[in-house]
């Protein structure tokens, strides 16, 4: 689950983006109110355009790479807001001459900081684990089946007594091979799965944890609740609080042959959170509101620009390929 800075990060970084790109009438004072209205978000702010200040004065290693050539551009030193240790873009002329490097270069820098340095740790920790976009059967020791999911990271300890798994990072599909003398559980924040023989899914996407059962049984616990999951139910804690609800066995696990299910209550960002891992860039959303839209039906993650055109359409969102390694989503 994300931590109180890694929230405040992702904001700075939406926020940087919706300046440079959007001509939103009154988004400079709601941008002074997010930004005065907790002492960390202005300790973000200045570390994102900071960061993204320098790597718009470096030139791209893959330039080549890129739609068309990019004019040199160079960002100003950011200008010292009144009353306040943080510093913002400005406006108009900085933006004209940052142009879609600046852009980039900003966006880039944001997911970074917010990104690496915790993956690099997690990969410390981590028996196996999988790149963007890749899928990995493996066979534990016990002969557990495990699909790891794309950018998903696991550790494994087995004992004389136990069989624990933690999900480290992302999604993971377990066929456990029965074993009544050890029960076999699963880590992931949240919540913890035990299981003696069952068919599960187990995800650590977007700030929710969530358990899904294709067959058997499974007990689930997150806090102080508990509750035993049977065939087509699902268990979600997020923020202290454990839900659940019921999804047809067979939609269940599908990611594995790289299909997105948005069901009863799926909303833009949730897609967009589970497409995230099988995309080898970043993708930012830059507007909460569109995030927040109903959505229900099926998404390939072949095609991250497509499914994404495909997905805010309906309510007139925009999507635009910045780089061959950044999408932005912007509302209509």
């Amino acid at each position: 689950m994300a931590s109180d800075r890694d929230r405040a990060l992702d904001e700075a970084a939406r926020w940087y983006t919706r300046i440079l790109e959007e001509d939103e009438p009154g988004i400079e004072a709601r941008f002074d109110a997010w930004l005065d209205a907790d002492p960390l978000h202005a300790e973000c702010w200045a570390q994102i355009a900071h960061t993204a200040n320098g790597i718009a004065r470096t030139e791209p290693v893959h330039q080549e790479q890129w739609n068309k050539p990019l004019a040199d551009a160079e960002a100003p030193p950011p200008r010292a807001r009144k009353g306040n240790a943080a510093h913002r873009p400005a406006r108009g002329g900085w933006r004209r001459r940052v142009g879609l490097k600046g852009i980039a270069a900003a966006a880039v820098a944001a997911c970074a900081l917010a990104v690496i340095v915790p993956d690099a740790i997690l990969r410390l920790n981590a028996d196996m684990r999988t790149a963007t976009g890749e899928v990995r059967d493996v066979k534990l020791a016990d002969g557990t089946r495990v699909a790891l999911g794309p950018d998903s990271m696991i550790d494994v300890d087995y004992t004389a007594g136990k069989r624990t798994v933690r999900l480290l990072k992302g999604q993971a599909w377990f066929e456990v091979e029965s074993d009544p003398a050890r029960a076999f559980r699963v880590e992931a924040e949240a919540m913890t799965a035990t299981v003696l023989g069952t068919g599960f899914d187990v995800r650590m996407i977007g700030d929710a944890t969530r358990v899904s059962v294709a067959h058997g049984r499974v007990r689930v616990e997150g806090g102080s609740a508990s509750r035993v999951l049977t065939a087509g139910q699902w268990a979600s804690a997020k923020s202290g609080r454990m839900t659940g609800g019921k999804s047809k066995p067979a939609s269940l696990g599908l990611w594995r042959d790289g299909e997105i299910v948005a069901g009863d209550g799926g909303t833009v960002a949730g897609v967009i959170d589970e497409l995230r891992p099988w995309y080898r860039g970043h993708i930012v959303l830059a507007s909460d509101e569109l995030g927040e839209r109903p959505v229900a039906g099926f998404y390939r993650t072949d095609d991250a620009a497509r499914t994404l055109r495909n997905l805010v359409a309906p309510y007139g969102g925009t999507v635009t390929t910045i780089t061959p390694w950044l999408i932005v989503v912007t509302g209509g």
